[in-house]
């Protein structure tokens, strides 16, 4: 059996356009989509919170993408992810990577899985101009769709 692909994870309604204003604000955001669909306990997004505020923006990974995530705890309910989309950027305090234009919080119920989804994160963000392809989607299933045909 395969293994499965980031978009196994991600509902269509665990994606949301807009104009954040700030980098905590976007993360927030992601974290309430996982909220919303059932992945995670609302004290997740606090977690989430807790977590740039103490170690900063260190989750911001490459240019214009950030992964963010609470600890591996009881509020995960199923292992998921979510994506925030703002195409004027959010600035993180990354200097290397700002602004973030895709926030993709996660969450995980197991390790393996914690591992897949990273790994297809990589896997799709090291392909030349991701970020600025899924600023110019405009719907959930694009996202979706071009996530799809970029990790077979």
């Amino acid at each position: 059996m395969a293994s499965p692909s980031l978009s196994d994870f991600i509902a269509p309604d665990a994606i949301t356009f807009g104009e954040f204003g700030s980098f905590l604000t976007a993360s927030e955001a992601a974290g309430e989509l996982l909220v919303s669909s059932g992945l995670v306990v609302s004290g997740y997004v606090d977690e989430i919170t807790e977590i740039i505020q103490k170690h900063g923006p260190y989750m911001v990974i490459a240019p214009g993408i950030a992964i963010v995530h609470g600890r591996p705890s009881e509020s995960v309910l199923k292992t998921g992810a979510s994506v925030v989309i703002d195409s004027t950027g959010v600035i993180s305090g990354n200097k290397k990577n700002d602004p973030v234009k895709v926030v993709l919080a996660i969450s995980a119920k197991n390790d393996a899985e914690h591992l897949q989804m990273l790994k297809s994160i990589a896997e799709l963000f090291n392909q030349p101009g991701m970020v600025e392809k899924m600023v110019t989607c405009s719907s959930s299933g694009e996202v979706l769709n071009l996530i799809s045909i970029n990790l077979q």
